[in-house]
């Protein structure tokens, strides 16, 4: 495996065609400059992408996607997250909780604090996604990663500890697959009413 001309070429591709290459909290020369030793010395196109992937989510971006990818790969498509969480500098909160998800009904709610993911605390699992300290990463990249430990790992059933209120809850929850399958066999329009409220999703 040639990695001096994979990385040749993937640089090459990211600088000429990557339309986000920098933008408020990422700098793309800092990022590559970051991973360029730990590139070089892979010794396979597997470890190779892997480090290509740990690159990715430093971009945070959702549509930068490097594979192909395999069951130690995190979740990364944006039409499977059913939970959406925030790092508000002191704290890492759940924001958002996605309507009709296994995390609404097992009794997830938006506002709580989140921690730990899977065993782990969120400062850790974005530190593994990102392959790099927490001290070094910017708040897009920190939101980016967190997120996407939301979500887990691909097919991957999850644990998610958090405090709400002054209680410690922990729950099982479904692959994140699960739900972007619900997504692509469920109705392509769902209508409920709340009252005088109609609500079209």
């Amino acid at each position: 495996f040639n990695t001096a001309a994979a990385w040749a070429s993937f640089t090459k591709l990211l600088h000429e065609e990557y339309g986000y290459f920098e933008r408020p909290g990422i700098d793309g020369d800092a990022i590559l400059s970051a991973f360029e030793q730990r590139a070089m010395a892979a010794k396979s196109d597997k470890e190779f992408i892997d480090v290509l992937q740990l690159i990715s989510h430093n971009f945070a971006d959702p549509h930068f996607i490097v594979g192909p990818l395999d069951l130690d790969d995190w979740a990364i498509i944006p039409t499977s997250s059913d939970l959406f969480g925030v790092y508000d500098g002191m704290a890492f909160r759940i924001e958002e909780v996605r309507a009709g998800s296994d995390a609404m009904a097992k009794g997830v709610k938006p506002h709580v604090t989140v921690l730990r993911i899977n065993g782990r605390t969120p400062r850790a699992a974005v530190e593994e996604i990102t392959g790099r300290p927490f001290t070094a990463l910017s708040a897009p990249q920190i939101g980016f990663a967190f997120n996407v430990a939301l979500a887990g790992h691909r097919r991957q059933p999850r644990t998610l500890e958090i405090l709400e209120g002054r209680q410690r809850r922990k729950f099982a929850l479904a692959a994140s697959s699960d739900q972007a399958n619900l997504v692509a066999d469920g109705p392509l329009l769902d209508v409920q009413r709340d009252g005088a409220l109609g609500i079209i999703r």
